[in-house]
């Protein structure tokens, strides 16, 4: 009986991890590892006119069909390429519009002093005496936002954002 039961237990078990590590390979096709002699080709063939791949526009899709030909890639990644490609680099800088806190100001300075964590630092906050807290706070409603044109246009994209929002629910 036992030995069914192992039995039973490990062709389970066997069907169970089939199952998962098919699961993970189908998550882990979907992205395509391009060499750099192929991310080269790519590159060339768009300098050279391989913008678009529509009905219309021959000379694109003739370049598409060397492309797929030289670089052996599907033609589908070909063209998820020459999307991504059109987006340009991802705009990663962070924008922050608030106006510092107390708090803000305190941590900023403790961790420049201190070789620390956040947790260490959001516990020396909660330590804090309340006169320095308070100090800390006053800094911080003086603290002037910055003129809006001499900030980075995502900031101001942002700030545009939200005020809109603002107006629209009044």
């Amino acid at each position: 009986i036992t030995f069914l039961i192992m039995l039973s237990f490990f062709s389970n078990y066997s069907k169970f991890s089939e199952a998962l590590i098919t699961k993970e390979s189908k998550a882990m096709s979907n992205k395509v590892f391009k060499t750099p002699e192929q991310l080269k080709t790519l590159e060339k063939y768009y300098l050279n006119g391989m913008t678009s791949y529509g009905k219309d526009n021959k000379h694109g899709l003739e370049l598409l069909a060397q492309a797929v030909e030289e670089t052996n890639l599907s033609e589908q990644i070909v063209k998820d390429w020459i999307r991504n490609r059109k987006k340009g680099p991802r705009v990663t800088e962070k924008v922050n519009i608030r106006k510092p806190r107390g708090y803000d100001l305190f941590k900023s300075e403790w961790l420049k002093v201190n070789d620390a964590t956040f947790s260490e630092a959001n516990s020396a906050w909660k330590e804090l005496p309340d006169e320095e807290k308070i100090f800390y706070n006053e800094k911080a409603t003086d603290a002037e936002e910055p003129e809006f044109s001499a900030m980075p246009l995502e900031w101001q994209r942002k700030k545009i954002r939200m005020t809109r929002k603002k107006i629209s629910n009044l």
